[in-house]
């Protein structure tokens, strides 16, 4: 349900003002199998597009130090969604964001280590090195396509790369 809230929360921040275009893309992201998925797993994908939506709008109005406290919140949720943006919008010359962004981020990792402990880290850690070893992990990923290996890295690397060419 709070992902569900935060689909409509993200749709009513960037949809066109059109009634029947905003109605259809939500009725067309709803109809998406990725975004079923993303709801029947409970993952934080709507919550993240939500922040998404909102650093957009924020950036839109020139509000630079919330834009980037909801880009580092966004990333500090689920990061291999939005990774690239704020190096997209460093390179593309607003780095105002990206500093708030480092500067809150940095608060929330401190909070976090600190919260977590040397046990909750190791407990962390060992928690990744079981999601890499699993092969069901990269179901949705090159690695699926290519095997796990330099090649599916070089496609994910030359994909953000021509991202950021075209943010720049």
């Amino acid at each position: 349900l709070g992902s569900l809230a935060a689909l409509i929360a993200a749709w009513r921040l960037v949809c066109p003002d059109k009634r029947l275009a905003r109605v259809t893309l939500l009725l067309t992201s709803l109809a998406l199998y990725p975004v079923y998925y993303t709801f029947w797993l409970a993952q934080t994908g709507a919550v993240s597009l939500a922040c998404l939506a909102l650093t957009w709008w924020l950036l839109e109005r020139g509000r630079w130090a919330p834009a980037g406290a909801v880009m580092a919140f966004a990333l500090f949720l689920k990061p291999q969604l939005l990774v690239l943006l704020p190096v997209a919008l460093f390179v593309s010359g607003r780095w105002r964001p990206v500093f708030y962004c480092v500067l809150v981020g940095a608060i929330l990792a401190a909070i976090s280590l600190a919260s977590l402990g040397s046990h909750g880290i190791a407990s962390y850690a060992n928690s990744v090195a079981f999601t890499n070893s699993n092969p069901i992990q990269s179901a949705m990923t090159y690695a699926y396509v290519f095997g796990r290996g330099p090649v599916a890295t070089g496609v994910e690397v030359a994909a953000g790369l021509a991202a950021l060419v075209l943010a720049w």
